[in-house]
């Protein structure tokens, strides 16, 4: 009795793992669009200049409260604008994002009216509402883009980069790349890299406890390490 009173005490064998929640099987973007929303998350940044390599000039560590500052239905679209409190007001993620019946947009201008949706096109799709890997290409007489989609973790993160028509990856030039990784509780790390052609200037943020970094950034560990 007492070898049966221990099984039943230990379940006669392993205890079960411990589960995982389930990656989001539709709109894992979902609390980009609901309201009042927010996220506290740390954040590094870095700048400096191209002068025969990247120099850096400024390096800082802190922390960035991002919110879903404004919510409305447009036609068929939630349309959200995303907010990050100053100093990081200006990062690439705030701005408009759009949830369509195919999917998530960033569009650069505003969404303010139904015929507004029209200018989205499956060139602008950086994920699909159903999420799927996803890597799209395109060129227009100026720069190329590329957007893409991939699994982290429980989540998905959404990439977005515009570099100058005919740009090596190794020369430096006008570029602009973020990254947006959520998961069923919003945003956990985003990434964005910048490079200006005409100064020579670069910047980059890191958001998250561990953001997938753009390989081009000086930041981003080097292949050997």
């Amino acid at each position: 009795m007492r070898h049966v009173g221990l099984c039943l005490l230990a379940a006669c064998g392993h205890a079960p793992a411990a589960s995982h929640p389930p990656r989001s099987q539709e709109r894992p973007y979902l609390k980009l669009i609901e309201p009042d929303n927010a996220w506290t998350l740390p954040i590094k940044t870095a700048s400096g200049r191209y002068d025969q390599g990247y120099k850096t000039d400024q390096h800082a560590e802190g922390t960035v409260h991002c919110r879903v500052a404004k919510l409305e239905r447009i036609g068929e679209a939630s349309v959200a604008r995303l907010a990050c409190d100053k100093p990081y007001d200006d990062l690439s993620i705030t701005g408009t994002w759009v949830a369509q019946p195919g999917g998530l947009y960033h569009p650069l201008g505003p969404i303010t009216q139904p015929d507004d949706l029209a200018t989205l096109v499956d060139d602008d799709l950086l994920i699909t509402e159903r999420p799927r890997e996803r890597d799209h290409s395109h060129a227009t007489d100026v720069a190329n883009r590329r957007v893409e989609a991939s699994t982290f973790g429980t989540g998905w993160c959404v990439h977005d980069k515009t570099s100058a028509l005919g740009l090596d990856p190794a020369e430096f030039g006008d570029r602009r790349s973020f990254i947006l990784c959520f998961d069923a509780t919003g945003i956990i790390a985003a990434s964005e890299y910048d490079t200006v052609a005409s100064d020579k200037t670069w910047r980059s943020a890191q958001l998250g406890a561990h953001p997938p970094l753009e390989p081009e950034d000086p930041l981003a560990p080097s292949d050997d390490q």
